[in-house]
């Protein structure tokens, strides 16, 4: 079973990409970067949380595959059905045997020929239906037309049929005989729900990249600032100097806390790059588009003043993911597939006991005209027959066979679908767990951050008036970066959060069922809004 916890970098796999697919993707990215219009100021291009999702749906390989596997579910689904479809039959034949005569024939019969010519015309016409109780029906019309040459005339011969045959004990039963294709429907349905749970995964990796992309334009942001600041202090400590204000030795600790910063603006500027291609590869997009992202438009999920906090949120929580779970629906669904294959399978432990029945009626003529052919039709002699066969093999390994492996299957579905619950339920806990204590932490983070700007102003102060070093500044210049970062972080860390616990409880996008246009699935409230655990 494959693990469904994902973080801000995980990535999917590139794959075959659908020509629908790469014209959708191209069009939402020439929705994120087109121009405004005659007579608007020009904006610069940006892209949303809500538009990175749904240019996933359209175009990321691996929904595109699951799409090809639910396409192949129905076609197994239509085959199904097919056996029980009315099969037509329809024979015509024209033959001539010749039978020659001996010397001692000819002597003692006086024949005229000195062989038997006998030309045979047979039309057949036939229908058999399956129905799902297991009953089969077989009319059958058939006309023969045989000629022989020493004959005076040709003699018509018609039959009508309607043969029935019911089984008594094995393949007996709605539930057995539509098996086949209950199990076919019920994959259909599962794969629906496959589908679905593939959309959420690649919506939640996209989402968490599109945060981290979000994150490290922020960090970029903090950064630059804090590289401005410093070549300020850097101007301001040079034109103390100049003035006998400060000492030359404060300029070192100046140019070096500026080195400093510019480092740092430089790592955050690759940690962007890279956050943008982890960004592109989720969405799937072609490597030539990813460069062409633009940047992030959107603002972090605002933290909400009632958070989860209760258990009997989490109990909400974990009965939502119990509904709403596609992976874990899909198990159920399996298990009920294999529960009904596995009654099948008893059934074929049973011997077989068939009662057959027919019902019809013979005519004849004689004369060679075309009109001949239909005359024996009329009703002249009338048929009817019942059997019963019964086949039993002895040891029947093969049907017992069949049953083991049924009942494994069926044991197996059930332990995964048990085992994975279990997991869900842990998984949500631990997901409104960490939505409760990020929501802490960016509120922290954010309080922290607006008293260390006041510090750093009033440090700025006391160092014009002497009461304070350069290196207290430095200091608590850099806790402000620090402090900054931070608050980055922890608002990322809460929208991650909220995007896993959306994801964790399977409500991260809507239904797909009925649902034309799969990407309209998405929305922002489902992306940054905490569940509520209701309905």
């Amino acid at each position: 079973m494959r693990d469904t916890t994902l973080g801000s970098a995980g990535v999917s796999r590139p794959g075959a990409r659908s020509g629908w697919g790469r014209f959708a993707c191209a069009a939402v990215l020439a929705s994120i970067s087109s121009q405004p219009l005659a007579g608007q100021a020009p904006e610069a291009p940006s892209l949303d949380v809500v538009k990175a999702a749904r240019a996933t749906i359209a175009a990321q390989p691996e929904i595109l595959l699951q799409q090809q596997r639910l396409a192949s579910s129905r076609g197994s689904l239509q085959t199904a059905i097919g056996q029980f479809d009315p099969q037509l039959s329809a024979s015509l034949l024209r033959a001539r045997d010749t039978l020659p005569f001996t010397d001692g024939q000819i002597e003692q019969t006086d024949q005229l020929y000195d062989a038997a010519t006998t030309n045979t015309t047979a039309y057949r016409l036939g229908l058999e239906k399956v129905f799902r109780t297991g009953l089969t029906i077989s009319p059958l019309l058939e006309v023969v037309r045989e000629d022989v040459n020493v004959l005076g005339a040709a003699t018509n011969r018609a039959g009508v049929a309607f043969h029935v045959t019911q089984p008594l004990l094995r393949g007996r039963g709605r539930d057995v005989v539509t098996a086949q294709e209950t199990a076919a429907r019920l994959e259909v349905e599962a794969t629906t729900l496959d589908l679905r749970q593939v959309i959420a995964s690649s919506v939640v990796r996209t989402v968490q990249a599109y945060w981290g992309y979000l994150a490290a334009v922020r960090a970029l942001d903090v950064l630059r600032k804090a590289e401005d600041r410093a070549r300020t202090l850097v101007d301001q400590i040079q034109t103390m100097i100049r003035a006998d204000v400060r000492p030359a030795a404060d300029l070192k600790q100046s140019q070096a806390n500026l080195a400093d910063r510019v480092s740092q603006r430089a790592a955050a500027e690759q940690a962007l790059f890279e956050a943008r291609q982890r960004l592109g590869i989720a969405m799937g997009l072609p490597f030539d588009q990813i460069g062409a992202l633009p940047l992030p438009g959107d603002t972090f999920p605002d933290i909400e003043a009632t958070q989860v906090s209760s258990a009997a949120t989490f109990g909400g929580m974990v009965d939502q993911a119990m509904a709403y779970r596609s992976d874990l629906q899909a198990l159920r669904t399996r298990q009920r597939e294999a529960d009904v294959l596995r009654a099948q399978a008893r059934d074929g432990l049973r011997p077989e006991l068939n009662l057959g029945g027919s019902a019809g009626y013979a005519g004849l003529d004689e004369g060679r005209a075309f009109w001949q052919l239909f005359t024996p039709l009329a009703p002249q002699g009338f048929n009817a027959s019942a059997s019963l066969l019964f086949s039993w093999p002895v040891l029947n390994n093969t049907a017992r066979g069949l049953f083991s492996q049924s009942e494994a299957t069926y044991q197996q579905t059930s332990l995964e679908a048990d085992d994975l619950a279990r997991t869900i339920s842990a998984r949500v806990t631990v997901a409104a767990d960490a939505v409760r204590q990020s929501a802490v932490r960016a509120h922290s983070a954010r309080e922290a951050s607006s008293l260390y700007r006041a510090a750093v102003a009033d440090e700025w102060q006391k160092l014009q008036i002497g009461l304070s070093t350069m290196l207290d500044v430095i200091l608590i210049e850099d806790r402000l970066t620090q402090s900054l970062l931070s608050e980055v972080e922890a608002e990322l860390s809460y929208a991650l959060a909220v995007a896993q616990l959306r994801f964790e409880t399977g409500t991260l996008i809507g239904d797909l069922r009925g649902v034309s246009d799969p990407t309209l699935l998405v929305d922002r409230e489902r992306i940054t809004q905490v569940p509520t655990g209701g309905s």
